[in-house]
């Protein structure tokens, strides 16, 4: 389904629309109120990920804010697929950066941690509005370890998470077992690995391995 773009309003009395979504109720409501907290913003909704697909889609805010942990890998794929000019991304992070390379290339325009203040949140959300990027010093030092990283390889590159779900199946993990190791779904696992086998141009776990060893993508 494609996004219908809204003309940005420039007057300077616009509120910036803003969603939130987050699965801890906790953090969902904190999000909640820092956002009510400044006049220059309007929170449009707050919602669960599961839930922040047709809300991007229906509600179409200035900057949305989400914890994408939670997001299945096809969910995610259609998130940042509604990244633009006119919808923009800002995802928080629990784990320090974890995922931003792959995040800042798919469309987010920032990055932030739990620890972040809530002034902090305010400047991301306005940097956001604005087009302009704002990331937490330990995304931007995994966005510097990413490109690094790249810069070894000559041939194919597989995301931090894509490395991580190759590595237990070159082990020998069931993908039941891998899903358990990595807290993720197993329908997310079989989606990591066929866009692994489509980088890697293989049609199987053997092979993928093989490759895996050969590019040093895995241990």
């Amino acid at each position: 389904m494609k996004l219908v773009s809204h003309a940005r309003n420039s007057s300077a009395r616009r509120r910036v629309r803003v969603l939130v979504a987050d699965d801890h109720p906790v953090s969902l409501d904190g999000l909640a109120r820092a956002i009510k907290a400044w006049p220059e913003f309007e929170l449009i909704d707050a919602v669960t990920t599961d839930a922040l697909l047709p809300a991007l889609r229906e509600l179409q805010p200035d900057v949305t804010v989400f914890d994408p942990t939670f997001l299945g890998g096809e969910a995610r794929d259609e998130v940042f697929a509604c990244a633009s000019d006119e919808v923009r991304l800002l995802f928080v992070s629990d784990d320090y950066g974890k995922g931003s390379y792959d995040a800042a290339v798919r469309g987010a325009v920032g990055c932030l941690t739990r620890l972040c203040s809530a002034q902090e949140l305010r400047h991301a959300v306005a940097a956001a509005d604005r087009g302009e990027v704002h990331l937490a010093s330990a995304a931007v030092e995994e966005i510097a370890a990413e490109l690094r990283l790249r810069n070894r390889y000559v041939g194919p590159y597989l995301t931090p998470r894509q490395r991580e779900v190759l590595q237990l199946v070159a082990e020998g993990h069931s993908n039941k077992e891998v899903a358990v190791q990595l807290t993720i779904a197993e329908a997310t696992v079989k989606a990591h690995l066929r866009s692994i086998y489509k980088e890697l141009g293989v049609r199987g776990r053997t092979q993928a391995s093989a490759v895996g060893l050969r590019h040093h993508l895995i241990d």
